[in-house]
Parts: C-alpha cells; structure tokens; sequence
C-alpha cells in the first residue's frame, strides 16, 4: 500500500524516505517538503530534511546527494544537487575528523535541512528520489561510496 504525503499545511505536502537497507548496510531517514501543487514553469523552492544518517551512535554518511524528479508519463529527469561538495554523518563516522569542513552531523535532534529551486518545472507528476553515495565505516570494504536512488513515498509531485 502507498503511503499519501503528508499535509502540513493548505500549500505544502511532506513525503517521507526511509531506508533500512540490512543487505547493503544503508540506514536513512529523509523529508522532502513541496506544495501540493507546483504552478507550471515558475522556479519553486522545495526542501528536503536529512533527518538522521545511521542513528545518534553510528558511524555513517551520505555525500553527492541529490533530489531527482522523474515524469510519471517519460521523459528527462531532472537532477537538482542538494550540497555539492558536502556530506552528512553521524557523529562518529571517520570523515568528521577527515573532513571536518566538509561534513554537518546529522542527529535526530538536528537534522539537515536543504533547500534547493527547481527552475523550470514541466507539467505532470513526478515521482520524487533521493540519489545519494552511502559509506558505513564498520562495513567499508562493501559500502565505500555506495550509489543509492531511493523514493519518497506519498505519491507524484504535482505540476500544473
């Protein structure tokens, strides 16, 4: 059974992500947030929360991530970079120390919040996913950078 996005208020839907992949080590959590309907050809902003990477004790994270827009009908997707350059862990993962510049922890208390403009949105419905390369310190050997294309669930995004 689908899950329906979540009204936040009159405007604005949530759709969640949640990713406990046991095989490939992969444990997120994600909110995209956009208006129920997106007017046709007009920028829009939507945001999109990493609320947790792994958990408060863990030792992932997430980089090159991404929020990409596919038409239900067919067509060109549309890919539109989070944090270029980023990435998003939990506390004890070894690229904190690494790269402290380049990380934020994500916590359950302090999730990421991105915002980012689709310019020029096409009439239909677009299904709505979150590439990403995933990393798990204690499984490396498997995990190192893994590609990632999960989905929001809650239904298309709407544009008209």
């Amino acid at each position: 059974m689908a899950l329906l996005a979540r009204l936040v208020t009159e405007d604005l839907v949530q759709r969640q992500l949640r990713v406990a992949d046991k095989v490939q080590w992969v444990e997120l959590t994600a909110t995209l947030t956009a208006p129920r309907v997106v007017p046709t050809g007009k920028p829009i902003s939507l945001e999109v929360s990493l609320d947790q990477v792994e958990d408060d004790r863990g030792n992932d994270w997430a980089e090159d991530v991404e929020l990409v827009l596919r038409p239900v009908s067919g067509g060109d997707e549309v890919r539109l970079p989070l944090a270029p350059g980023k990435c998003f862990a939990s506390s004890k993962a070894s690229v904190v120390t690494k790269r402290p510049q380049d990380c934020t922890v994500v916590t359950s208390t302090t999730p990421a919040r991105l915002r980012v403009v689709w310019p020029h949105p096409r009439p239909g419905q677009w299904t709505a996913s979150l590439a990403y390369r995933y990393s798990d310190d204690y499984h490396i050997k498997d995990t190192e950078r893994l590609p990632r294309l999960d989905a929001f669930s809650g239904g298309p995004v709407e544009v008209r």
